[in-house]
């Protein structure tokens, strides 16, 4: 009897431990309902004993941990995962719905922030989730690169890509998720050509006002 006492002890203290490791910390978790759109907001646990506090996106939460499962609520839904490997997996159930969840881990922060020196060697003309990243980087790295200039053209003026401003990049950050504010740093741009050229364009203007000029300059 006082073995079993003992283990039953050792069990009931290494729950709570086991709870914060299986859940607290940062997640990315994709919500899809039956109808419309997938959306991926930062869900964020705080795990004290069985029970859970944090946010998801702008709301505050609050739950429990039953074993490998968590329950709470946001807003009118009350959700319920449960562990699948490295990440969560369940469904979130509103007045009017159910939406499919899974969540996944966004990996901490590196304690030393890397310098990434980039060589683009392909150039685009729009933004579009469908381009593949250039270069994927943490929170906190730096980024030596250069751009072509808005005739497509390198240093040496040779042609590397269509005119009309074209994008090095993207850059994909981890640890970022939708509703995130991210912060970039301009420590220094440098003109690579002596060349410069200016633009003067005119825009008509209708009937009774005035002609409105715009001036730009590109390097």
């Amino acid at each position: 009897m006082k073995t079993f006492f003992q283990a039953a002890i050792l069990v009931s203290l290494a729950c709570p431990s086991a709870a914060q490791g299986q859940f607290a910390g940062e997640w990315m978790l994709t919500l899809q309902p039956q109808f419309g759109a997938a959306s991926i907001s930062r869900l964020s646990l705080v795990v004290s004993n069985a029970r859970v506090t944090g946010s998801l996106g702008d709301q505050r939460i609050e739950g429990t941990v039953l074993g490998p499962n968590l329950e709470f609520k946001s807003g009118d839904g009350a959700f319920k995962l449960a562990v699948q490997g490295d990440a969560l997996a369940g469904e979130a159930m509103f007045p009017d719905s159910t939406a499919r969840v899974i969540a996944v881990r966004i990996p901490p922060r590196p304690a030393n922030p890397r310098t990434h020196d980039f060589d683009p060697t392909e150039f685009h003309l729009y933004f579009s989730s469908r381009i593949k990243p250039a270069l994927q980087i943490q929170l906190g790295d730096t980024v030596r690169t250069w751009a072509v200039d808005t005739g497509g053209r390198d240093k040496e003026v040779t042609r590397r890509s269509g005119g009309d401003n074209p994008q090095t990049g993207p850059f994909f950050v981890e640890g970022v998720v939708p509703g995130d504010t991210l912060i970039i740093h301009i420590n220094k741009v440098s003109a690579q050509s002596r060349l410069g050229a200016q633009r003067q364009q005119h825009h008509a203007a209708r009937a009774g006002a005035s002609g409105l000029g715009h001036d730009g300059v590109g390097l």
